[in-house]
């Protein structure tokens, strides 16, 4: 667990001691990853039309459910159901299908660095083992 300290930014990463962890909390798992504030903070700034019901909580969460995806980030279309309805939390109705694929684009592009070395990393452990 990462404790922020006073002069630290509020994140994701970072809890204070009285902080509670919510389920699968990402400051617990390995290192920080840049390109999780980076989705998050395009998700938020998302124009043209801007997407209402897109606070930072739903976006962590949509970035969370592209995450484990086994698919290459690429929603499932049950996840896509469960992803529609993330905006049932603040607002009665749910998120369109041409919005989740605004959303999916931007963490893409957002995570395609992120992707790109995690592929890499599996080729040289398929090459290690398979030696």
């Amino acid at each position: 667990m990462r404790f922020k300290s006073a002069s630290s930014i509020d994140g994701p990463f970072s809890l204070n001691p009285l902080q509670q962890h919510k389920p699968n909390c990402l400051c617990c798992i390995g290192q920080p990853d840049p390109s999780f504030e980076k989705a998050i903070d395009t998700l938020t700034r998302l124009d043209n039309p801007r997407i209402s019901g897109l606070t930072r909580a739903v976006a962590e969460s949509f970035i969370r459910l592209c995450r484990q995806s086994a698919n290459g980030m690429r929603l499932s279309k049950s996840k896509v159901k469960v992803a529609m309805k993330l905006k049932m939390k603040f607002e009665a109705v749910l998120f369109t299908s041409e919005e989740i694929e605004r959303m999916q684009a931007a963490v893409l592009d957002a995570y395609e660095e992120t992707l790109v070395l995690e592929e890499e990393g599996e080729k040289k452990k398929k090459t290690t083992t398979s030696a």
